[in-house]
């Protein structure tokens, strides 16, 4: 397993490569626990090249969620492939995230907001 930190849009993304076992989830919980700044408020887990997380894993996942938000971060995950989708639908923990389905939206997204803010601030001047 193999991962990555890179910042862009404002979001910590952390590039994950491999299965995701209980056997591996603590190299995941250390990296992340151990590199988050403090500048910044949302985490993204992209888990696009990641074929497969097992059930114990998963809990070790929501478990880490929690903590995370407990720190003041929201927890996203992105590219979230249809069996482990299956997964967190089958084990009832799909409510405890958001997904975001690719980067392209989220880079939409961000846009909009960027667009929305200008587009405020002309209206301010204007008045």
């Amino acid at each position: 397993m193999k991962i990555e930190q890179r910042i862009n849009y404002g979001y910590i993304i952390y590039d994950i490569t491999g299965d995701i076992t209980d056997e591996n989830f603590a190299e995941i919980e250390d990296e992340i626990k151990n590199t988050l700044p403090e500048n910044f408020s949302n985490v993204i887990l992209n888990i696009e090249r990641v074929p497969y997380i097992n059930s114990s894993a998963l809990g070790w996942l929501v478990k880490l969620m929690r903590e995370v938000t407990l720190k003041g971060y929201q927890l996203f995950l992105m590219n979230v492939n249809h069996e482990v989708m299956g997964l967190l639908k089958l084990t009832n923990t799909l409510p405890f995230f958001t997904i975001i389905p690719n980067e392209q939206i989220l880079i939409e997204k961000e846009k909009r907001k960027d667009l929305d803010k200008i587009l405020g601030d002309v209206g301010d001047n204007d008045i």
